[in-house]
């Protein structure tokens, strides 16, 4: 489309940023608004997903504390189809100890904002009885704060829009969430809970870029796998670094856990791996400890 200098003062900005989308030479970003319906179909069996997010006083779920907890439920079809996004729940909550100035500037909440506020566990209980399944941006991080604080979410099925996408292979260089955000062309004010919740439900009704599979679909069928934790206690210490080439990572036994060197495969993968161990790291065939991963302990600090 060929516009002259005159043309330009009566066009919307809506007109000028298509024209501009249409240049190999521009990239428009659109602000985010919230969306409350995605799909309309009365007659289909609908689950309910919630997705959370928190914002807390640090990184520790042993010694730190909760001071903001967003939910936002939402209708879903087994296929992977996103309806209406629900009434969401957030609230503040004071941790009882000092934010630090770092935390502020993360997420742009005081000691001022949170003094005397709590969250309310009822509340956060009717939204999570409901729900079939538990989503978050990070689950290995917020579901420990969470299950902390509030024992439901024991007892629910979680996934992962940061690790159970295949963000890399979708050629997406970045899972954080302002950069899939920028990869499907649009922005927002990113780091208070609610609005995190309502760009990842979002996030999850695109069409990723090289399989064209709708992400939430690929998110569930991930969820659904069984996969399978091999801790490689007592292994040599001269075999550490081909651990760790190979995809372990080390548990220093704070959790509960093996104090070990890990990795967590598929059902597919687990004789594999295991013969790995037998033959290069421990030339004999010790009993291991495995524990099977689903969605129900999957990233739980149980």
């Amino acid at each position: 489309m060929t516009i002259n200098q005159q043309d330009i003062g009566s066009l919307s900005f809506e007109q000028l940023a298509d024209i501009l989308s249409k240049s190999r030479d521009h990239l428009i970003l659109k602000r985010f608004e919230p969306v409350e319906v995605y799909n309309t179909a009365d007659n289909e069996d609908k689950l309910i997903g919630v997705f959370v997010d928190t914002e807390t006083t640090g990184l520790s779920h042993d010694t730190d504390k909760i001071i903001e907890l967003a939910l936002v439920p939402f209708e879903f079809t087994k296929d992977g189809r996103i309806f209406r996004v629900l009434d969401n729940y957030c609230a503040f909550q004071d941790p009882g100890m000092q934010i630090s100035e770092h935390v502020t500037s993360l997420t742009g909440i005081t000691n001022e904002m949170v003094a005397g506020c709590s969250i309310d566990s009822y509340q956060v209980e009717q939204i999570i009885n409901q729900a079939a399944l538990i989503i978050a941006h990070n689950a290995r991080f917020d579901r420990q704060f969470v299950e902390k604080q509030f024992p439901i979410f024991a007892t629910k099925p979680w996934a992962c829009a940061l690790t159970q996408i295949p963000w890399n292979k979708e050629g997406i260089t970045s899972a954080k969430l302002e950069f899939l955000a920028y990869k499907f062309n649009f922005f927002y004010e990113a780091h208070r809970a609610t609005m995190d919740c309502l760009v990842g439900v979002h996030i999850l009704t695109q069409l990723l870029p090289i399989s064209g599979q709708n992400a939430f679909e690929v998110l569930l069928d991930q969820a659904r796998n069984t996969s399978y934790r091999i801790a490689a206690e007592a292994s040599p210490y001269e075999h550490k670094d081909i651990l760790k080439a190979r995809g372990y990572r080390w548990n220093d036994g704070s959790n509960n856990k093996a104090k070990a060197w890990f990795i967590e495969v598929s059902e597919q993968l687990k004789e594999e791996e295991l013969n790995f161990l037998y033959q290069e790291i421990y030339k004999s065939k010790p009993v291991l400890k495995i524990e099977e991963i689903t969605p129900y302990n999957r990233f739980s600090i149980r």
